[in-house]
């Protein structure tokens, strides 16, 4: 390597040594806000009479409805994000009287 190259080299690995560092505070950062949510969450939610099958049902439906926001409507493609089927896709719309024409 010839002398020109070495302030480019080094100015090029300090560069990247600051983005590391910026990108592992902005890591940690949004870590703790999601931790901080996750608690007040918590918080929030009913203690008494939360059934299994209806916290079930409304984390399906939000999937459902997120992979079609995300799929801006193309069943398939949400199907496809979801890892299903696209008959099954269908069917849980059917089940959960979601209408995809709005997404």
């Amino acid at each position: 390597m010839d002398k020109a190259s070495q302030p480019k080299l080094l100015a090029h690995s300090l560069s990247q040594q600051a983005l590391n560092s910026q990108l592992d505070l902005l890591r940690d950062a949004l870590l703790a806000t999601l931790d901080a949510l996750e608690s007040i969450r918590a918080s929030c939610l009913p203690q008494s009479n939360l059934q299994l099958g209806e916290s079930v049902q409304r984390f399906e439906e939000n999937l459902l409805r997120t992979a079609l926001v995300r799929s801006h409507g193309n069943q398939t493609h949400a199907a496809r994000l979801l890892g299903v089927k696209v008959t099954t896709f269908h069917a849980k719309l059917k089940k959960h009287k979601i209408h995809y024409d709005k997404y």
